[in-house]
């Protein structure tokens, strides 16, 4: 099964129960005997850390964030001030955070520091009301080379394009200056103005520095921003004189199409056919534009545009007939199709929602009269059935979807800010019509992934390739107003199973079971489950999400690990976690909390992190045996002698090494960050110069 320098036959005793064992022949080659890797027992091999986030109890909305030594900026979760506390995951090595606070008239950017051990973070706050417009959408206009113009309603999840004015030609290139509310748009080598407020168009200027159309147009402070391939020219838009001329260094792969778009930090980022980009320098003195990198890898599509929202999400288009809407992350280049469109998209341009200070007529409202306003009540008709699970929340004898007041505070929703009653506004809810869901807490990211990889040998030792098994992660608690958690989004990917072993995959939560009314999305067999989708016979709630990886993969073996062989889709389950009451979202913190796998299916030989507890089912008499040094009675779990791991978590989508080869050949200071109990070298698993040997690691 292992390729590589030496080859060992390695003898596993297994015990197949406590009365009987087998003696299974595990033939591989590996690339090293591990015995020269040596860890002190105190290090945990953790990449990520908690942080706990507390605010002065205003009624404001947070987005927080947290930095890379690239200064990108991952959100973390969106979350209200008036609430529990919030606790978070963030990757160990972040020092530097930043978070934007909505309040009714703005909203605000805030960086600031923290210490590697810093464990509690207290928010400094504006005391503005909570007030907003109820015209307050945010827009993204579209052009294409067939003259067609939209505008798309970003605020909601439907992405709806309506028709605008047929355009004075084909574009593939518009801007906005939202100050004067003029969408600037190129047709070959004129450029014109589409007036907003009347719907008209007028030439604004001929000519432009390309002499020709171009893909890449932005506006930012009375600058026009033109792009193609490696130049960029900035152009003064009252004049149409060329400012300067930039080369555009850094590209890695086809520089083509794309587009260019600023967030709200003023940093300026760049889509193209090889990935998202942004610029770290502009040398008006050299004319050299530096960009980096930002996405691992070349897009599977070729991106035509890009909108930045005032959430700062980034929006691209697709080249195709019917294009694609995508949501990029600006952290890691992670993305997802939100829409596909019946018309092409050649250009995106952003409309940033504006505040105003009118706010909800309606006021504090108390339906069921027991003395909570609604946007605190959980039971807002007092029918003993709470809003999550009640299809008439106002008790007015009409379901939701049907109410045109679904409050009940007097005011119809389309002229309410605040249509579910649960005390965030509309613009700033990302459920704008579910009273028991304002916001999320992701980990890692909202669109980046976690990273688990098992070695299956435990407990003996393997050739520390970590690719046996692996599962990406991402976790998503939906929380109200107050911070408590309805529902936990689970999102897992089988990325690859380098095994000849039929293995499982299963997480112990850290909650009652009974706060649980249901699990759902997994491919557990019905006779290992109860009727809630937990694992039967357990005293802590446990999700099996499947129990054979090469079955899940399509049934052979050392799949996805071996790069002669073609790559095999990654499988994908979203298991959602719905709660019978509202429960803090602090508890559930630390995803993605006890993962383990257990091998070849036996389900007894469970193997999890190092020093996480096995679940009650697990064969205890494999402990401290062959390689394993657990110690049951001190809570020392699967480690090694030399204190290393048989299975790590880390906080990024990790690219593992290829088959047979050991971890720290595939990464430069996998060690050195580990002898130095992972003060040094702690981001030694991303894409960082001198970080990586390629040729080692799985890329496909």
């Amino acid at each position: 099964m292992k390729k590589s320098r030496l080859r060992y036959l390695v003898l596993l005793l297994i015990f197949m129960s406590v009365s009987c064992n087998e003696t299974i022949e595990k033939d591989f080659e590996i690339d090293e005997v591990s015995e020269d890797l040596v860890f002190n027992d105190e290090f945990d091999f953790k990449t990520s850390k908690e942080l706990s986030v507390s605010t002065n109890g205003s009624s404001n909305t947070f987005e927080l964030f947290y930095q890379d030594h690239s200064g990108n900026d991952y959100l973390i979760g969106k979350f209200n001030n008036s609430g529990e506390e919030v606790i978070v995951t963030i990757p160990s090595y972040v020092t530097r955070l930043s978070y934007v606070e909505f309040t009714g008239e703005r909203s605000t950017l805030t960086e600031l520091s923290i210490d590697p051990g810093q464990g509690q973070l207290a928010l400094p706050t504006a005391m503005s009301a909570r007030v907003a417009d109820d015209a307050c959408i945010d827009l993204l206009y579209a052009v294409n080379s067939r003259k067609g113009f939209y505008e798309i309603d970003v605020t909601t999840d439907d992405y709806i394009a309506g028709a605008l004015p047929a355009l004075p030609g084909g574009s593939i290139a518009n801007a906005l200056d939202q100050e004067n509310s003029i969408v600037y748009i190129n047709v070959n080598t004129t450029l014109y103005k589409y007036h907003i407020d009347t719907e008209t168009f007028e030439v604004a200027f001929t000519g432009n520095p390309y002499n020709r159309a171009y893909p890449r147009f932005e506006y930012k402070d009375g600058i026009f921003y033109m792009g193609n391939t490696n130049t960029m020219y900035t152009v003064n838009a009252a004049t149409n004189k060329v400012i300067r001329k930039y080369s555009v260094s850094g590209f890695v792969n086809n520089n083509s199409g794309g587009d260019l778009a600023f967030a709200s930090d003023g940093t300026l980022y760049l889509a193209c056919f090889s990935g998202l980009y942004k610029f770290t320098e502009l040398n008006e003195d050299s004319g050299v534009a530096t960009v980096k990198r930002i996405s691992a890898e070349n897009f599977p599509f070729q991106l035509t545009s890009m909108a930045i929202d005032r959430q700062d999400r980034i929006f691209v288009g697709t080249n195709d007939a019917d294009s694609r809407l995508i949501e990029i992350s600006k952290e890691d280049g992670s993305y997802q199709i939100v829409k596909t469109y019946n018309h092409k998209i050649n250009d995106l341009t952003a409309w940033k929602c504006d505040f105003t200070n009118e706010s909800n007529a309606g006021g504090d409202v108390d339906n069921d009269g027991d003395g909570i306003p609604n946007e605190e009540d959980d039971d807002m008709d007092g029918d003993g059935i709470i809003d999550e699970k009640d299809d008439d929340v106002d008790g007015d004898g009409t379901v939701n979807e049907e109410d045109d007041d679904m409050d009940g505070d007097g005011v119809p929703n389309k002229e309410d800010t605040d249509i579910d009653g649960d005390g965030v506004i509309n613009p700033l809810d990302d459920y704008p019509e579910d009273p028991i869901a304002t916001g999320n807490v992701y980990t890692p990211s909202k669109l980046g992934y976690g990273t688990l990889a098992f070695e299956d040998n435990w407990p003996s030792k393997g050739d520390y390739d970590f690719n046996d098994l692996v599962v990406r992660y991402k976790v998503t608690s939906l929380i109200n107003g107050d911070n408590m958690a309805a529902r936990m989004i689970i999102e897992l990917r089988l990325a690859a199973a380098g095994s000849e072993f039929q293995n499982g995959f299963g997480i112990e939560f850290p909650i009652p079971e009974s706060v649980i009314e249901s699990v759902t999305g997994h491919n557990a067999p019905s006779s290992m489950v109860n009727g809630k989708g937990l694992e039967n016979g357990q005293s802590n709630p446990t999700l099996i999400v499947f129990t054979n990886s090469l079955g899940e993969l399509g049934g052979d073996n050392v799949i996805n690990a071996d790069p002669d062989k073609a790559k095999v889709d990654e499988k994908v389950y979203n298991i959602i976690v719905d709660f019978n009451e509202l429960i803090p979202a602090s508890s559930l913190s630390g995803a993605p909390y006890n993962p383990f796998i257990f091998i070849n299916n036996e389900r007894a030989r469970e193997c999890h992190l190092s020093n996480k507890r096995p679940t009650d089912l697990a064969n205890f008499t494999y402990y401290g045996t062959n390689d394993d040094t657990s110690l049951p009675n001190e809570d020392r779990y699967y480690v090694s002698g030399n204190n290393v791991p048989f299975a790590i978590n880390i906080s990024h989508q990790f690219r593992y090494p290829i088959e047979g080869i050991r971890i720290d050949r595939g990464y430069n200071y996998f060690i050195p960050w580990g002898e130095s109990r992972g003060v040094s070298y702690n981001e030694w698993y991303t894409d960082a110069s001198g970080n990586r040997n390629n040729s080692k690691i799985y890329m496909k």
